[in-house]
């Protein structure tokens, strides 16, 4: 009304609006575009259209060891946030699993070894439409293939929330399918974020480590107790009540008072025992969880007990001051990166610039000692960029020897902050110190996701396969890399080594490998999956000599004999390869009995 008076003040301003009443229409449109016009034509709007987010690599890669080969080998246009590099139909090549999308049904590669390309089945290996969060492929049965646990978080986003549900693989001709059993592990919907297969009582059968994150269904999130079921083929029974005070309730304040946010669960021998132990990485400032795999009093069986704060890995010493001073955790992976008979641990965090200095950050958690419990040197990193605003989240990590120096490097998915969030490889240097070499390889993608690594061609240097994830930016042209691995060998022999076991589990989860040089002695644990939203590598390991001669070779399998008369001992065997002429990449499969063959397939 304001402004209308100033127009209406004086017959000047009545004037002028009138012109400007008049006028208004051509403002709009010209004579020969009115719509009652016999010369009417529609009226064309150029809208831009909104340009993709390159995610691609930073920079031309100034060193070229690394070649992006997705189309070359029938990725492209694939869209997918978890891989599972596993052979699904035992026909001796890794093919791949992934999964589109966080919550989505998964698609099924078959590799043709003729082609050298990866070909979706063109049939659906369930009985059913099935949408996952994650998969876990292991062989519950024993007969060769790989049956499926299928797993939902159970979030508000996924529209149907189920428990975790098992599916029996068989053949039938060439055709790989998957068989739904009727009794889950469990039958309640929880917020699974990880699960991992071992054996933890070394009977030969896999068991199963169930962790659960946030439950959102209440008013309030509450942390869910996780769980441990004993298998036997695909028949579990709960015996949670072995996690020591996991299920302790308190009536008072109505909930379990030491369940934690567990986002990603990982199994390693610590203490190299034999018994496999689990590391629980804990989200929102709750402390990380050891659960060390000790015997029971009076011999009767095996249980666990937390020794995360007497080892080092609940939290840094800062967070020790405060009840929430942990870390964001999101994975936990076991290696003896500096060959010197002690297992170590990297640790990766969410963190941000403006965190207080008590919050964890990512780290690498070194062994210090052979004595029980285990204990942990942590040396935190973060990658800082200099703006004095930063966020990290190191959602995933990988060790392998890309550069085939005999020394374990290491690359992390650090994603969900783009741009700056960025793959990353740490190659290990011979003082053991880690230098980030993804920028110069020409790898740091935008946020990767469920990287995976595989020897896609067989010529023993280890490639990469990673997604990516539209977290934070929906304009980012997500897509499929396959980074094939052209580094020089300057000289090293690598030798891969596939597990096949009979009493133990048939992929020898849990076998601990020992390889002595005349040079060093090389340690490899066999594991299945880990993590959170677990993904899942190609199986077997692999070892880099560089003018080495092999003094022995132990494979310690995850199974105790109990002999009549004697104290039960655990299954170990050496292996003679003198009697093979190491070529420049070599592959065996060892087989439980003591046999040595050449090459990947069935031990008889």
């Amino acid at each position: 009304m304001k402004v209308m008076g100033l127009i209406l003040s004086n017959s000047k301003n009545k004037l002028l609006l009138g012109v400007v009443l008049c006028l208004l229409p051509f403002l709009f449109f010209s004579c020969s575009k009115l719509p009652f016009s016999k010369k009417d034509k529609s009226v064309v709007v150029n809208v831009k259209k909104t340009e993709k987010v390159y995610a691609g690599p930073s920079r031309p890669a100034v060193i070229t060891d690394f070649r992006e080969s997705a189309a070359e080998y029938g990725l492209k246009g694939i869209k997918a946030t978890n891989f599972y590099a596993v052979d699904f139909d035992n026909d001796f090549n890794t093919d791949l699993v992934y999964l589109p999308s966080h919550y989505s049904p998964p698609e099924f590669l078959r590799f043709n070894p003729s082609s050298l390309r990866f070909e979706k089945l063109t049939y659906n290996p369930f009985p059913e439409l099935i949408r996952a969060s994650f998969l876990v492929f292991a062989d519950l049965d024993k007969d060769g293939l790989q049956d499926i646990l299928v797993g939902t978080l159970n979030q508000k986003t996924e529209l149907t929330k189920s428990p975790l549900k098992l599916y029996r693989a068989y053949k039938r001709g060439d055709r790989i399918y998957y068989a739904k059993i009727q009794n889950n592990p469990i039958k309640s919907i929880e917020p699974t974020s990880s699960v991992v297969f071992f054996d933890y009582d070394l009977d030969g059968h896999l068991d199963l480590y169930i962790a659960n994150w946030f439950d959102n269904s209440g008013k309030v999130p509450e942390p869910k107790p996780d769980r441990l079921l004993k298998g036997e083929g695909f028949n579990f029974k709960d015996v949670s009540w072995l996690l020591k005070n996991e299920w302790k309730f308190s009536n008072s304040a109505k909930r379990y008072v030491n369940a934690s946010p567990v986002f990603g669960a990982t199994v390693c021998d610590l203490d190299q025992n034999g018994y496999p132990d689990i590391l629980a990485s804990v989200s929102s400032g709750y402390k990380n969880k050891l659960w060390m795999n000790i015997s029971r009093p009076g011999g009767q069986g095996r249980s666990f007990q937390d020794y995360g704060s007497e080892s080092g890995f609940a939290e840094d010493s800062d967070g020790k001051l405060i009840p929430r001073g942990g870390g964001n955790s999101f994975y936990s992976a076991c290696a003896d990166y500096n060959n010197d008979g002690i297992m170590d641990l990297v640790v990766g965090e969410l963190s941000h610039s403006y965190d207080p200095e008590i919050r964890d950050r990512s780290a690498f958690l070194t062994g210090s000692r052979f004595q029980f419990p285990p204990k942990f040197i942590r040396t935190e990193y973060h990658k800082d960029d200099g703006s004095g605003v930063w966020n990290q989240g190191d959602r995933r990590g990988v060790f392998l020897d890309f550069d085939m120096d005999g020394r374990e490097d290491l690359l992390v998915d650090n994603s969900g902050f783009p741009p700056s969030s960025r793959l990353i490889l740490f190659r290990q240097e011979e003082n053991h110190a880690f230098i980030d070499m993804s920028s110069t390889l020409g790898l740091d993608i935008m946020n990767p996701s469920g990287t995976v690594v595989l020897d896609v061609n067989r010529d023993g240097k280890v490639d990469i396969l990673s997604g990516q994830s539209k977290i934070r930016n929906s304009l980012i042209d997500d897509r499929v890399y396959l980074f094939l691995n052209n580094t020089r060998k300057n000289g090293a022999k690598t030798v891969k080594f596939y597990l096949q076991g009979k009493k133990s589990n048939t992929q020898g989860i849990g076998a601990l490998l020992v390889l002595k040089t005349d040079k060093n002695v090389y340690r490899r644990y066999i594991q299945s999956v880990y993590g959170p939203l677990p993904s899942q590598s190609e199986a077997g390991a692999q070892f880099s000599l560089i003018n080495e001669k092999i003094k022995s070779f132990n494979v310690r399998w995850p199974f105790v004999r109990n002999e009549k008369g004697r104290k039960a001992v655990q299954l170990t065997r050496k292996y003679n390869l003198n009697s093979f002429s190491l070529k420049d990449h070599s592959e065996f499969t060892l087989c439980e009995n003591g046999k040595i063959l050449s090459g990947r397939k069935n031990c008889l």
